[in-house]
C-alpha cells in the first residue's frame, strides 16, 4: 500500500507490494499473462497468501461440473535440472479500481493507513460477512474526520464492513528507541549508525559461521535439458523456486516445480538451524530482510543464481484432460493427475529484460512453458475452489495467481509425500474452521465483557459485524483481546502443526512449507533429505517443539515486521537532516503549534521555530531538524 502522501506503508514486506497491474510477457507477441490465462480452457480465478497466511482467494462462479481423480506419488529419485530463465513482472497499465485502493484515495491527510486486508468470511452455507480491516494511526484531533471516512465509505459500499484497528506498535517503538538514547530526546543524523545497529538486532545476531558444503552428497539425475522459469519481481535476491510446464502430442501437460534446497549446507541442530528457528521466517523491509538463513546464504548458494549450480527438490504433475457427457447432457471436465517428487540441480538461471524485444531474449521453449504453465494453473485452480466456501479479496496480477495457483499444489503434494511415511513426522499449515464449542465459548467471553450474544449471530453478516464493532468499541484490555481472538480465528489466521489436519481456507486437504525461508520448510526440508539419503530424520518430539516455537512467534511477527520498517524508515530519513529542503503544506494551526504535511513523509511534521501568520493549506518550504521521541514526529522548521 501507498500512504496517502506517497510514501511507503511500513508494514507490508517488499516482496508483497504489488499494484494489482503487473503482467509477464510470455510469447514472440509480448503477449502478457493475461492474455495467456485468457486462452487457457477454464475462467480465471485469483489466489494468493498474505504475510501473515491469511488466505486471500476469488472464487469463480458455478464450476461443479469439475472432477479430479489423484493418483500416488511415485518414489523421488535424484535430478540435475537445467538452463533456468528469470522473467520479472512488469507494470504496463494501470489496476482497475478496487475497494481498498478507493479507501486510500479517501482517507483523510494526517490519518495513515499501515495496512487493510479485504476478506469476505463464510459464516455459513448461505451468508458471507464482506470485511475491510484496517489497521492504522490517527491523531486525537482528526478522530471525527475518521468517522466521517468510515461512515461515507461503507455508505458508498453498502455490502462492506470496515472494522478498525489502532496500531499500538509505536508504543514498543518509542519505548524501544528511549532505552537506546536516553540522553537525547531529538534524533539527528547521528544517530544513523546505532539505529543501523538495531535493525540488525532485531532478532538477534546471526551466527558468524563459514558456509561450506557436506562433503557427501546425495546422487542426483540430469535434467540440465529442461528450460526452468523464475517468475519473481524485479530485484529479487533469494530466488527460492522455479516453475516449467510442456504439452505433450498427446494431449498431457507435464508441470514442474523446483525448490532450492539448503540441506547441503545448513544441518540439524547446527547454529544456523538454531538462528532460522529465532527468525521463524524471512522479515523484508523497505530496502533489505532479516533471512532465515542470513544474507550472505539466502542471496547466493541458496538462491537460484545466473550459471550457478543449486541443489533443489522438483515436484512434478501430469495433467490429462478428458471429455465426458454427464446425463444431463452438460459436458465436465475430468483431470487425472500423478505426480512424482525428486531433488534436482539448477543451473545458468539468467535474467530477462521484458523491456526488450522477446525475440532477443526468450526462447520458443520458454515462451510454450510459460503458456503451458498458464493451463496448468487454472486447471489445478478450478480443481480446488469447487466448494466456494473461501475467503476473497480483489483480484492480485494474473503473475501472482499463477504462480500461487501451483505452489498451493506442490505443496499439498509434498505434504502427502511426507505424511505417508510416518517415519518422518512433518510440519504442516493448518486452517481450522470454528466448531459449534468455540462459537459458545466466544458467546460466554462476550457476555463476560457485556455484549449480548447468540450462537446465531455467528451465521448472520449483520449481526458478526455487530459483534465486531461493539468489541472495537470498548478499550478494555479484555474486549480487545476478544476482539483479536475473533479476528485471527474467523479470518483463519494459520498455524503449524505436526498433524494434517487440512488447510480449510485453501481448501486443500494438506499443505506445509518448504522454503527455507520458513523455518518450518527447513525443517522439512530435513526431512525430505533424511527419507531420500535412507538416515533418521527428526523425532516427533523435535518437530513437535518447533511447531510450538513458530505458532508463539507467528503473535509477533507483524510487529517485528513493523519495527524492521520503521527504523529503516528512520534512518533513511535522518539523513536528510544536513541539508534538504522539502516542499510542505499547513496541515493543522492551533493551541500546541502547526504541524505540516510534508511531501515523502507519512505522518504530520511539528513545526519548529517562528512562524506567526502561517494558515492552513498554505504552502511552505522546510528543512528537517530531526525525530522527536515523545511525540514520535519529525520536527521541522521553515527553510531559509
Amino acid at each position: 500500500m501507498i500512504s496517502k502522501s506517497g510514501s511507503l506503508n511500513p508494514g507490508i514486506p517488499k516482496t508483497q507490494q504489488t499494484s494489482g497491474a503487473e503482467t509477464l510477457t510470455a510469447d514472440f507477441q509480448r503477449t502478457s499473462i493475461d492474455t495467456l490465462v485468457s486462452s487457457a480452457p477454464l475462467p480465471p480465478t485469483s489466489i494468493t497468501i498474505d504475510d501473515s497466511s491469511t488466505v486471500i482467494v476469488q472464487v469463480p462462479g458455478d464450476i461443479s461440473n469439475t472432477l479430479s481423480r489423484l493418483e500416488p506419488p511415485a518414489q523421488p529419485r535424484s535430478v540435475i535440472a537445467g538452463d533456468a530463465v528469470r522473467v520479472n513482472p512488469s507494470s504496463p497499465k494501470p489496476s482497475p479500481n478496487t475497494i481498498i485502493d478507493e479507501l486510500n484515495r479517501e482517507l483523510p491527510i494526517g490519518i495513515e493507513l499501515y495496512r487493510s486486508y479485504h476478506y469476505q468470511v463464510p459464516l455459513s452455507k448461505k451468508s458471507r460477512l464482506d470485511l475491510i480491516v484496517a489497521k492504522l494511526y490517527c491523531p486525537e484531533e482528526l478522530e471525527s474526520k475518521l468517522s466521517e471516512w468510515r461512515a461515507q465509505m461503507e455508505d458508498r459500499f453498502d455490502t462492506v464492513t470496515i472494522l478498525v484497528r489502532r496500531v499500538t506498535v509505536d508504543q514498543n517503538i518509542q519505548s524501544h528507541l528511549r532505552n537506546r538514547f536516553r540522553d537525547f530526546s531529538l534524533l539527528t543524523g547521528s544517530a544513523r549508525p546505532v539505529l543501523s545497529e538495531m535493525i540488525n538486532s532485531l532478532c538477534g545476531e546471526k551466527p558468524s559461521t563459514s558456509t561450506v558444503a557436506r562433503v557427501r552428497k546425495p546422487r542426483r539425475e540430469d535434467l540440465s535439458t529442461i528450460p526452468f522459469v523464475a517468475i519473481d519481481r524485479p530485484g529479487t535476491m533469494d530466488v527460492e523456486d522455479l516453475l516449467h510446464a510442456e504439452r505433450k502430442k498427446n494431449g498431457e501437460v507435464i508441470w514442474r516445480t523446483a525448490f532450492i534446497n539448503a540441506t547441503d549446507y545448513v544441518q540439524p541442530a547446527s547454529l544456523l538451524d538454531k538462528y532460522a528457528l529465532r527468525v521463524g521466517s524471512t522479515l523484508y523491509g523497505r530496502h533489505q530482510t532479516i533471512s532465515t538463513l542470513g544474507k550472505d546464504l539466502s542471496q547466493n548458494l541458496a538462491s537460484f543464481k545466473e550459471h550457478a549450480r543449486r541443489p533443489a527438490w522438483v515436484v512434478e504433475g501430469r495433467l490429462t484432460p478428458h471429455t465426458v457427457v454427464s446425463k444431463s447432457g452438460r459436458a465436465r471436465v475430468e483431470y487425472a493427475l500423478a505426480y512424482k517428487i525428486r531433488s534436482a540441480y539448477v543451473v545458468n538461471h539468467r535474467n530477462v529484460d521484458p523491456s526488450l524485444p522477446l525475440d532477443s531474449c526468450v526462447e520458443p521453449e520458454i515462451s510454450k512453458s510459460l503458456s503451458a504453465l498458464a493451463e496448468v494453473a487454472r486447471i489445478l485452480d478450478k480443481k480446488r475452489t469447487m466448494q466456494p466456501s473461501l475467503l476473497r479479496v480483489e483480484s492480485e496480477d494474473a503473475a501472482t495467481k499463477l504462480v500461487a495457483a501451483i505452489m498451493i499444489e506442490s505443496k499439498r503434494i509434498l505434504a502427502h509425500y511426507l505424511g505417508e511415511r510416518s517415519s518422518a513426522p512433518t510440519i504442516y499449515k493448518v486452517h481450522h474452521k470454528p466448531s459449534s464449542q468455540v462459537v459458545a465459548d466466544f458467546v460466554k467471553k462476550l457476555a463476560d465483557v457485556g455484549i449480548p450474544a447468540e450462537p446465531y449471530d455467528f451465521e448472520t453478516p449483520a449481526e458478526f459485524a455487530g459483534i465486531l464493532r461493539s468489541l472495537e468499541g470498548r478499550g478494555s484490555p479484555e474486549a480487545q483481546s476478544l476482539l483479536n481472538t475473533l479476528i485471527d480465528t474467523y479470518l483463519l489466521r494459520s498455524q503449524y502443526s505436526t498433524k494434517n489436519e487440512g488447510h480449510f481456507g485453501l481448501r486443500v486437504d494438506g499443505y506445509l512449507e518448504i522454503k527455507p525461508r520458513d523455518a518450518s520448510g527447513l525443517a522439512n526440508q530435513f526431512q525430505l533429505a533424511a527419507l531420500l539419503e535412507r538416515r533418521n530424520p527428526l523425532p516427533e518430539h523435535e518437530m513437535t517443539r518447533r511447531a510450538s516455537v513458530l505458532n508463539e512467534k507467528r503473535w509477533r511477527r507483524d510487529e517485528i515486521q513493523y519495527k524492521l520498517r520503521f527504523l529503516e524508515m528512520l534512518h533513511e530519513k535522518l539523513e536528510a537532516t544536513r541539508s534538504a529542503v522539502f516542499l510542505a503544506a499547513v496541515a493543522h494551526v492551533g493551541d500546541h503549534g502547526p504541524y505540516v504535511q510534508v511531501e515523502g513523509f507519512s505522518k504530520w511534521g511539528k513545526l519548529d521555530g517562528p512562524h506567526e501568520g502561517l494558515e492552513k493549506d498554505a504552502p511552505v518550504a522546510v528543512t528537517l531538524k530531526g525525530f522527536d521521541l515523545s511525540s514520535m514526529r519529525f520536527v521541522f522548521q521553515l527553510a531559509e
